[in-house]
């Protein structure tokens, strides 16, 4: 697989919800106490996600982390 593409599909579901409920990427850094680049690299998969982080991101986009975090 492409480089390029594998990124694209890591967090697929997160992305999406990010975007229904209106969170850009520096949104939802800010909400989680993080920068911009921090959350890039996490979503980019050059960064992981701690457990903490995944709870609080459940919690602003009111989702399952089990549905956000499945590829």
């Amino acid at each position: 697989m492409p480089k390029g593409q594998k990124t694209t599909l890591l967090y697929a579901n997160l992305r999406k919800e990010m975007a229904l409920k209106g969170f850009s990427i520096r949104a939802l850094a800010k909400q989680m106490g993080l920068s911009e680049g921090a959350l890039r690299k996490k979503l980019n998969g050059t960064s992981r996600f701690y457990l903490d982080e995944t709870s609080k991101i459940s919690a602003f986009l009111d989702k399952p982390v089990d549905e956000l975090f499945v590829n």
